[in-house]
C-alpha cells in the first residue's frame, strides 16, 4: 500500500529535520515517513539541494597523460597536488606509475593496446578496418590466404619429417615441389 503525503506534511517534516538535524529523531517525533522518503524530501527541498558534482574523469588514462603526470612528480611536484591538478580520481596511482616508469621506462606506463601499437603489431580492429568492402576482392584475398596456408602446411610437413631440415636450406627438388604445389593451388 502506497502512502501519499500532503505538501504541508512534507514541509513540516523537512522543517523538523532542519531543526533536529537527524532523520531518526524527526521520524520519532512525527511518526512518519520512512527514512528513505524523508531523505528524498530533504534532498528535494530548495535548501537541501546539493550542487551537481562535476563529471568524473576517466579511470583509464592514456600513455601521454601518465607520462606528463610522472614528469611532474619527478620534477618535484607534490603527488597529491599533481593528482588534484590533473583531476584524477585518486592520486595514489601516481606512485604506481612512477614505480613502473623507473622499472621499465615509458613502456611501463603503456596499456597492453598501446604496447602492441608501439611494437607495430596490428590489432584486430585495425586489420578489420583495412579490409576492402568489395565482396569479389575479399574472395580473392581469401583464396590467396588459403594457398599460402596450404604451402606453409606442406613446408611444415617436410620439416617435421627431418628435424634437421631448415626451410631456407631445402633442396632445389623440394623447392620445386613447393612451387608446383603453389602453382597448382592458384589455378
Amino acid at each position: 500500500m502506497k502512502i501519499s503525503y500532503t505538501d504541508e506534511q512534507r514541509r513540516l517534516a523537512v522543517a523538523t529535520f532542519r531543526r533536529l538535524g537527524s532523520y531518526v529523531k524527526t521520524i520519532r517525533v512525527l511518526g512518519y515517513p520512512s527514512r528513505h522518503t524523508l531523505q528524498d524530501w530533504v534532498r528535494g527541498s530548495s535548501r537541501g539541494r546539493k550542487l551537481r558534482a562535476q563529471p568524473r574523469p576517466p579511470r583509464h588514462y592514456s600513455w601521454g597523460f601518465k607520462a606528463a603526470a610522472v614528469r611532474r612528480v619527478l620534477a618535484g611536484d607534490d603527488v597529491k597536488q599533481a593528482g588534484e591538478d590533473l583531476r584524477m580520481t585518486t592520486h595514489v596511482v601516481l606512485y604506481k606509475w612512477v614505480r613502473n616508469w623507473r622499472a621499465q621506462g615509458d613502456r611501463g606506463l603503456m596499456s597492453k593496446r598501446e604496447k602492441s601499437e608501439a611494437d607495430g603489431f596490428p590489432t584486430r580492429a585495425s586489420l578489420e578496418r583495412s579490409l576492402p568492402n568489395d565482396i569479389n576482392e575479399l574472395k580473392r584475398l581469401t583464396a590467396e590466404l588459403l594457398v599460402e596456408k596450404a604451402v606453409l602446411e606442406r613446408e611444415l610437413d617436410l620439416v617435421k619429417k627431418d628435424e634437421g631440415v631448415i626451410p631456407e636450406k631445402l633442396s632445389n627438388l623440394q623447392k620445386t615441389k613447393m612451387g608446383l604445389l603453389k602453382l597448382w593451388l592458384t589455378r
